[in-house]
């Protein structure tokens, strides 16, 4: 997709989640030891590491299948991207800044090599999920339009409840207030699950519209520890999110986006 003039994107995030096959579902006893390892090896470019008020749940009161970001790395002076890090969790995220994938895909390469390379226990890593995630937004005006007319007339997706003849249809707006909901397709290439969310969110303090593209592996993923492995996966999850976003805003939003 070639890059819009009034880009409504605000946030990328590619989501690696491992485990160590000695412990799992269980905490990995190596993540205390990978903070500061991770840290030394991606401080030139990311120098500014911050603890998050997470830090302070206690491990046994999260559940095993509950990811919680604890670090943030950030570049000098709180720039743009950031790598994330938790128990069994690391992202790097763009925010609205992302100018195109060939950018922003050799920062994760870099990540994710360094990563592996300071994993101290290499046999018994295992990666248990690969996501790649693009959230878009549309400013709406919840109260005074409708918002089921915006997705049908400029997203191409089609909700409509049927109230009947019933009279107490009449005391309420036509009108939604919220949107929340999502679908999700089986994926061939790469193996895993395309999803499409729309949700109601405030974006530089106006109501709007998200809609969030993403594709995420099966857990316990055929995906290799390994940098080359990962990499192909996320390219052909790109291609992907790229066809929902490109499909999904074609014709009458498009042009308004250009």
């Amino acid at each position: 997709m070639y890059k819009l003039s009034k880009q409504p994107l605000i946030e990328v995030v590619f989501e690696l989640q491992w485990g160590n096959k000695k412990t799992f579902p269980e905490p990995d006893p190596n993540y205390r030891i990978l903070v500061g390892a991770l840290y030394e090896h991606i401080k030139e470019d990311f120098p500014e590491i911050e603890p998050l008020p997470t830090l302070k749940i206690p491990e046994e009161a999260v559940p095993s299948q509950v990811k919680i970001i604890q670090y943030r790395f950030w570049r000098r002076n709180r720039k743009w991207p950031i790598v994330q890090l938790g128990p069994g969790i690391l992202t790097v995220n763009m925010n609205k800044d992302y100018e195109k994938w060939e950018k922003f895909k050799p920062i994760i390469s870099d990540v994710v090599e360094k990563f592996l390379k300071i994993y101290p226990d290499k046999e018994n890593l295992f990666i248990h999920k690969l996501v790649l995630r693009y959230l878009d937004a549309f400013a709406f005006d919840f109260l005074n339009n409708n918002i089921l007319d915006f997705l049908k007339n400029k997203l191409h997706v089609s909700i409509n409840l049927d109230f009947g003849e019933d009279e107490r249809r009449e005391r309420f707006s036509p009108n939604p207030l919220n949107i929340d909901f999502k679908l999700e397709y089986s994926l061939n290439e790469p193996k895993g699950v395309l999803g499409v969310r729309f949700f109601k969110a405030i974006v530089e303090n106006k109501d709007s519209l998200i809609m969030e593209s993403y594709v995420l592996s099966y857990e316990r993923p055929s995906v290799e520890a390994d940098t080359r492995s990962i990499i192909n996966w996320l390219d052909k999850a790109h291609d992907m999110t790229d066809f929902l976003f490109s499909n999904l805003i074609r014709g009458e939003l498009e042009e308004e986006l250009k």
